[in-house]
């Protein structure tokens, strides 16, 4: 009993945390732009079961607590997210503290970087390209479709049989710790990383990147030492590469584009 109250007061710590980090990033934003309306009914459990899964990264790795970097981060995933069809969402950004080369999106738009892969990245070219691909894995559906109504029957049910939402709050849990599971262990279908791979060139595209830098950095990552997650759950990078590629020649994208350098090491400077 104690140690399942424990589990339970963990949680909520650290999804306290999660919820003041965003909730600063948002008041920042608000005050640039005008706050977006409340989202559907639909996108709530999908928010929810973001919120659980981005915690549970928070708790594994801890969150860079870098004002600057952080703003930096979603100054630039803005820019994509405003690109993606997925309007009703409200994307945030922020960098796990780990040398891990790799990056996360969560349902409901949290999306997530490692220190190591900023330490990698060389100019904002290659940072649009990585937050790109996660920004699509949210805006294609990767981790599933919630239904309004599943959302509804889970919470009159709840408030029959379980008062204070622990139903909910269990549910949730276990769907996060499914999604984790997937990020860390098995990766997501190969098709769900060609087609945000896809994406991606689209976006970089449409930002007047250089679509080079993207693919200059997934050949950075297959050398890096730091990559054991991110080979073990993704598909091979050479493969990647080519398709990538074939795709940007097949839809006549333009091959060069800014870099940013200068910008991108001035907010990410090398540690």
């Amino acid at each position: 009993m104690q140690s399942n109250l424990r589990r339970f007061l963990t949680f909520i710590i650290h999804a306290l945390i999660l919820s003041s980090f965003f909730l600063s990033l948002s008041c920042k934003s608000t005050s640039q732009k005008e706050e977006k309306p409340e989202p559907p009914k639909q996108v709530y459990k999908e928010i929810k079961i973001g919120r659980a899964l981005a915690a549970k990264f928070i708790k594994k790795y801890g969150l860079v607590q870098d004002t600057n970097q952080t703003k930096y981060l979603n100054f630039i995933g803005s820019k994509i997210a405003e690109l993606s069809p997925r309007q009703e969402l409200n994307f945030k950004f922020g960098i796990l503290n780990t040398q891990e080369v790799n990056a996360f999106a969560c349902p409901g738009g949290y999306i997530f970087i490692t220190k190591g892969a900023l330490g990698l990245i060389e100019n904002e070219a290659e940072l649009v390209g990585v937050l790109a691909h996660e920004v699509s894995h949210v805006s294609l559906f990767h981790s599933g479709k919630y239904e309004a109504k599943e959302e509804i029957w889970i919470d009159l049910v709840a408030s029959m049989l379980s008062p204070g939402g622990d139903m909910v709050s269990t549910m949730m849990e276990a769907a996060s710790k499914e999604l984790e599971e997937s990020m860390l262990e098995n990766g997501r279908q190969k098709e769900f990383e060609t087609q945000a791979d896809a994406s991606a060139s689209i976006l970089i595209s449409e930002l007047g990147y250089d679509s080079a830098a993207y693919i200059g950095y997934l050949k950075k990552m297959k050398s890096t030492q730091d990559n054991k997650v991110f080979i073990k759950t993704h598909p091979p990078v050479d493969d990647r590469i080519t398709a990538i590629e074939k795709f940007i020649s097949d839809q006549k994208l333009p091959k060069t584009g800014k870099t940013n350098v200068k910008r991108y090491k001035q907010n990410i400077p090398k540690s």
